[in-house]
């Protein structure tokens, strides 16, 4: 899905340009799967790229009210230190939300 007037991460060493072009590319192979990025096809995929310390509590539950209400979404995150992502797994349990629902 090509989503105009979005903004998408600006370093080019993370730059997944396979990921919104139409089709395969010379350049860059094959158009990646849903699941070569953990996710199912019946999935509704849910995603903020930003750095861990952006991430503030309000937002956080927000997102887990959303992920709550919609079943069949996961949240698609950046990756963190190992003990970031542990925390916010821990975080997503108490409020609820299963936490492999954060990708």
């Amino acid at each position: 899905i090509i989503v105009p007037n979005t903004y998408l991460t600006n370093d080019h060493r993370q730059s997944r340009r396979e990921v919104y072009e139409e089709g395969d590319s010379d350049n860059h192979g094959p158009k990646p799967t849903r699941q070569e990025f953990g996710f199912t096809e019946d999935d509704v995929i849910l995603s903020c790229f930003n750095q861990l310390y952006k991430i503030e509590p309000d937002v956080f539950h927000a997102w887990m009210g959303v992920l709550q209400a919609v079943p069949r979404a996961k949240l698609w995150l950046l990756r963190f230190t190992q003990q970031g992502e542990d925390n916010l797994r821990k975080q997503a349990k108490k409020l609820g939300v299963d936490p492999a629902r954060l990708v």
